[in-house]
């Protein structure tokens, strides 16, 4: 009889305690896959860094740099042209090379 009275008198697990055990899952799955996505893309970028565009500006590569490259060189409007692509990605490559 002890024992069934001890039984009844424990209380179930609150809801909230499984809650809080899922969500260390859930970003442990979302961890993996960032590194799973990292990975990848060195694979990828190891694979291709022997072909000759690697490191020769091409096509929209190009337009970017020359306005980067202006931009470090205080021309901060990037000419007086019409940007024709993502304004902004210029001013962030600017950035890039001016403190690495």
């Amino acid at each position: 009889m002890g024992k069934q009275n001890r039984q009844h008198h424990q209380h179930p697990q609150h809801p909230t305690t499984a809650v809080q055990q899922a969500k260390p899952d859930k970003w442990r799955f979302f961890f993996w896959i960032l590194i799973a996505a990292a990975l990848v893309r060195l694979i990828y970028v190891a694979q291709i860094k022997e072909l000759p565009f690697f490191l020769t500006p091409v096509g929209d590569e190009v337009a970017y740099h020359k306005t980067a490259t202006a931009i470090t060189h205080g021309e901060l409007l990037a000419g007086k042209r019409v940007f024709y692509q993502d304004p902004f990605y210029p001013y962030y490559l600017a950035f890039l090379k001016t403190t690495t």
